[in-house]
């Protein structure tokens, strides 16, 4: 995860011509629409209690067997159509080089957010492979991979 210092708002904000109304320096790079401009700001919240529980039951012991070479939470925005953005829970890039989406849903699944889903693997499936892990009501955790918008 990446975090702004002191410096790099100041440069962004050169780069803009002023200040960036939103902004904060923390962990979070937010973007938000800014009428007549480009600049997109969006608070990044901290994991949920059952993304976390995936991060430790999944993404660090796969990283520790050297499967996973980084991960990260929610650090990409696709742009699915205009004003339409999906934000991936965690972006994974394996020790071979291959990026992968991975979308964890808890017990409730809010359907726009898995329709996103679902166009984001069939518009950006040449880019990344994508995983819908959902953990069950018996604990267990669901892991469907989606291709080109066909789960398999």
């Amino acid at each position: 995860m990446t975090r702004w210092s002191e410096s790099d708002v100041k440069a962004y904000r050169d780069r803009r011509g002023g200040t960036v109304k939103g902004a904060k320096v923390s962990a979070s790079k937010t973007l938000k629409s800014k009428p007549g401009g480009d600049a997109r700001v969006r608070e990044r919240k901290a994991p949920n209690r059952t993304e976390r529980e995936y991060e430790q039951t999944y993404l660090l012991p796969s990283k520790l067997a050297d499967e996973v070479a980084e991960y990260f939470y929610e650090s990409i925005c696709l742009v699915l159509a205009v004003d339409m953005r999906y934000y991936p829970d965690w972006l994974v890039r394996r020790t071979d080089g291959s990026l992968q989406i991975h979308e964890v849903k808890g017990g409730y699944k809010r359907e726009d957010a898995f329709q996103k889903f679902k166009i984001a693997a069939q518009v950006f499936g040449g880019c990344f492979d994508f995983f819908l892990c959902e953990k069950l009501n018996s604990g267990e955790w669901r892991i469907t991979e989606y291709r080109k918008g066909v789960s398999r």
